[in-house]
């Protein structure tokens, strides 16, 4: 819910939200002095909104608490009369002795405009928000958008307040993590205040339409008349939200705006739902479950298996082969705490960046996910090789066809975690990476619904832009392995 107010002549407006509490410190013509307290921060805050006469004479009044209706310097107005120091020197003096600073600007400077074209068009900046230094260490950035003029020849001012609780404990991915939640959140309770049950009030307001009809097929007064009308409005409001839902849950996307089909809509996604409906599945044993409760045990039981690391290996005597490749300049950069601008990038860009200084060191037979290299270049060489190894006069040899079936599915994290050490990675760096992959618990989304929950104990993600990096690192121990039977007396031929 929302409050308004305004001051003694009705010029300056405010509106407030239910979690900010408003006294009014003062109140004149032409300014109105605001003491709000949010709650949600449990922070007072005083807020000063001016709009000043246009005569200088009248606005002398103003003289003590600052003149907002001219420019700070002769760069803010186009055309019309040249502004000189005379006209703002006061007004300068003013924001400078109550330490005040300007908040960034987007947009046309120009708040003001006379209506008037070419020649005699005049462009100011009368409008502008200032804050002190508390303000800007509360909320730590303060924005300011110029909006377009609609109805005035002053344009409205957007400002932005970007505070996040919580910020104080200079972990940069937990305040991330927090923000997001908070995010979250408030989207919810913004949903659940804006748009509540969409279809129940649908139906509400339908109910609503036909009361007001037939209240005025009774008395066809111009009251009545407008009541209706009124009533038809919501419910063309809500009959768009419905539709609005639809379009999003139909997910097309080469409709042309303004069409109103919502049975289109519902057709589509029953559609959808019915080609993509499991009936039956087939358990490990080759028996067909049909029922409910079959299928959904026997899908949770299908990913259970195949995320969940079956023994516990402790020979690891293969990574042996692998040489170190990370350098300590390596590790450093990737132990560093990350920095404002790396925490807004993707946190593996470090490893990506990584692989690719040192892609010359995996070995060339890797071709897949790597930079510079491309995987068509094995099958062009597979190719090359079978039909050469079939003509006549060449010795016995052999091809051996490696299957790896569910790859990512399959990656052992403890195996993975060793290859990392083995290179050279860092300890602790080793230990981050274990604790992004050990931190997994699944659920089967089947025909709509949840059904199981559990812990996965191996895999990479398919999603994951992390995930083919940490693959070629593991599948090159593979490679290496190959490589080195060339070198092995016992399988030269």
């Amino acid at each position: 819910m929302y409050s308004a107010g305004a001051n003694c002549n009705g010029n300056i407006w405010f509106f407030v939200n239910d979690h900010v509490e408003v006294h009014v410190v003062s109140d004149i013509e032409q300014e109105i002095t605001l003491k709000l307290f949010l709650q949600e921060h449990n922070k007072y805050m005083i807020t000063n909104l001016v709009y000043a006469k246009y005569d200088d004479h009248e606005r002398l009044k103003l003289w003590d608490r600052g003149d907002f209706n001219v420019v700070l310097n002769d760069e803010e107005k186009i055309c019309g009369t040249p502004s000189v120091p005379q006209d703002y020197e006061d007004f300068a003096f003013c924001i400078n002795s109550h330490e005040l600073e300007e908040t960034s600007f987007k947009g046309s400077p120009f708040t003001w405009w006379n209506g008037r074209a070419k020649n005699n068009s005049i462009y100011e900046r009368l409008d502008r928000i200032a804050v002190n230094s508390h303000m800007q260490n509360w909320f730590g950035n303060v924005e300011v958008e110029r909006l377009s003029r609609t109805g005035s020849d002053y344009a409205p001012l957007f400002t932005t307040l970007d505070n996040w609780p919580g910020d104080s404990d200079g972990n940069l991915v937990l305040n991330f993590k927090k923000k997001i939640k908070q995010v979250k959140g408030a989207l919810s309770a913004w949903r659940k205040v804006a748009f509540s049950d969409i279809f129940k009030q649908l139906i509400i307001r339908e109910e609503i339409v036909r009361v007001k009809e037939q209240l005025f097929e009774d008395e066809p007064t111009v009251e009545n008349r407008c009541i209706l009308q009124l009533a038809q409005a919501e419910m063309k409001k809500h009959l768009h939200f419905d539709e609005e839902f639809w379009k999003q849950k139909s997910g097309c996307t080469w409709f042309a705006e303004g069409d109103k089909n919502t049975k289109f809509f519902h057709s589509i996604v029953n559609g959808r739902r019915k080609r993509l409906q499991v009936k039956r599945i087939q358990d490990a044993d080759r028996l067909w479950l049909e029922n409910k409760e079959g299928i959904a045990q026997g899908a949770v039981q299908f990913f259970q298996d195949q995320f969940t690391q079956e023994a516990y290996n402790s020979d690891f005597s293969t990574i042996n082969i692998v040489p170190k490749l990370i350098t300590d300049e390596y590790n450093e950069m990737l132990c560093a705490l990350p920095t404002e601008d790396e925490v807004k990038k993707a946190a593996f860009d470090k490893v990506r960046v990584l692989v690719v200084q040192m892609d010359y060191q995996i070995s060339p037979n890797q071709s897949g996910f790597v930079k510079n290299r491309s995987i068509i270049d094995n099958v062009l060489l597979t190719q090359e090789t079978v039909i050469d190894i079939r003509k006549k006069g060449k010795p016995a040899n052999v091809i051996i066809k490696l299957d790896m079936t569910k790859a990512y599915d399959r990656v052992s994290w403890q195996f993975l975690t060793k290859v990392l050490e083995t290179m050279g990675f860092d300890g602790a760096f080793a230990d981050q990476i274990w604790r992004l992959l050990a931190n997994n618990w699944c659920s089967v989304l089947l025909n709509g619904q949840s059904h199981g929950f559990f812990r996965s104990t191996r895999e990479v993600k398919q999603s994951d832009p992390l995930s083919p990096t940490l693959f070629v690192l593991a599948a090159d121990v593979l490679s290496r392995a190959l490589n080195s039977l060339f070198d092995h007396e016992q399988y030269k031929g």
